[in-house]
């Protein structure tokens, strides 16, 4: 990545401007041809591509389109285990999607781009690995052979409710976290990069956790009496709202995933300045 940043750094002011965005722009055509992103989503991934390859360099940038191509691959290799009717957001990621991820990981950039401490190269990351490892739980969970247990009521649920978990997409999470924090020990090379990387698995782990904590006692479901069955979605099949049957109405997934993301990023400032970082 040090030569594509040094052609970076050469460009002068508006150029680099106009490359950032022209690099943003085609990207995220590119994302819209795949249907990883509505428009709104591909709006908000050119701010949120744009700011990160302008505080962090293509380093930043190359560990948020793992995670975006990731996403999107693993959504289209379990596509056929999705349950229908059941999780309020399926497909391409719309702009809340992308900040409620995207956003927490931008505070850690910017804090990078005018200190460059690692304390903030840290909390880029944990937000990352957390993003990651919920998407990876999530999709590879639905692979499980055994239905998923609410760690609310300790019994087994469908497929896609929030809350519940198996252990193949804790697996799952494990990995997503650690892949993240592997990619910046190899893009960000460094004396305690190592310490960073299992600092940053370990925050991602239990944001990722953390959200599964929040679907199961926060985020809004409702019931579906002609189904039978939760679900994220307000209304049926005819546009009528549904009864709230737990958690706070105002309170969804992207809310969740915000919060969860927010969490190991205060996770990682606190084992960060514990640890001398």
């Amino acid at each position: 990545m040090g030569v594509l940043d040094g052609f970076l750094l050469s460009l002068v002011f508006p150029w680099n401007l106009f490359f950032v965005l022209g690099l943003m722009l085609l990207l995220a055509v590119v994302f819209l041809k795949a249907r990883a992103l509505t428009l709104s989503g591909a709006v908000a991934a050119v701010i949120t591509g744009g700011l990160t390859l302008w505080c962090t360099g293509f380093g930043g940038l190359f560990m948020l389109f793992f995670f975006l191509v990731s996403a999107g691959v693993l959504g289209l290799l379990t596509k056929r285990h999705r349950s229908e009717g059941i999780e309020k957001k399926t497909g391409a990621r719309d702009a809340s999607q992308v900040f409620a991820n995207g956003f927490p990981c931008l505070l850690g950039a910017v804090g990078w781009f005018f200190t460059a401490r690692p304390l903030f190269l840290l909390i880029f990351t944990a937000a990352l690995a957390e993003a990651n490892a919920d998407t990876w739980a999530g999709e590879i969970g639905r692979l499980s052979s055994k239905k998923p247990v609410s760690l609310k009521t300790r019994r087994p649920v469908e497929a896609g409710i929030s809350g519940g978990v198996t252990a193949l997409g804790l697996f799952g999470g494990l990995l997503g976290a650690v892949s993240v924090a592997a990619l910046m020990c190899l893009l960000f090379p460094g004396e305690r990069v190592l310490t960073m990387a299992a600092l940053a698995t370990l925050c991602g782990m239990l944001g990722c956790v953390f959200d599964s904590f929040l679907g199961a006692y926060a985020q809004a479901q409702y019931w579906d009496a002609e189904h039978g069955r939760l679900t994220e979605i307000e209304t049926d099949s005819e546009g009528r709202p549904l009864e709230l049957s737990q958690g706070i109405r105002w309170i969804d997934n992207d809310t969740v995933n915000l919060m969860s993301n927010l969490f190991s990023c205060v996770l990682a400032t606190g084992l960060s300045l514990a640890s001398g970082l």
